[in-house]
């Protein structure tokens, strides 16, 4: 049964999140010939929006979300966007992680507070 997944939260910011996440997701992928993105929604106490792709994976997770890292070539990004989707995320009352995922690629996790029911 489908069930609604309601978050409180700043939509423009959830959005700007999601954003980012796919793009990385997208430029991860970039040398990869067969290209994978899988995102999924699970909604229980907390909702988990799961973004996994089957690209690079993660270099240095302990600086993934630190402002100025960046694996991007000059001029592609200056390694702001996880630290300021984490800054949201936790603005929220949720937390963004990262990791690498098996046998390849990355693994992000967006989780938000439910909504209360209406």
């Amino acid at each position: 049964p489908n069930h609604a997944a309601n978050v409180v939260g700043d939509p423009v910011r959830i959005e700007q999140i999601i954003v980012n996440l796919l793009r990385n997701a997208l430029d991860a992928v970039k040398p990869i010939e067969d290209k994978r993105i899988e995102i999924t929604l699970k909604a229980e106490n907390v909702i988990t929006l799961t973004i996994q792709d089957n690209g690079t994976g993660i270099e240095d997770a302990s600086t993934l979300f630190e402002p100025f890292a960046t694996t991007k070539k000059a001029g592609e990004g200056v390694g702001l966007g996880l630290a300021i989707s984490a800054g949201f995320a936790s603005d929220m009352d949720g937390k963004l992680t990262g990791r690498n995922a098996t046998p390849v690629g990355a693994i992000f996790e967006l989780q938000l507070p439910r909504a209360p029911a209406q």
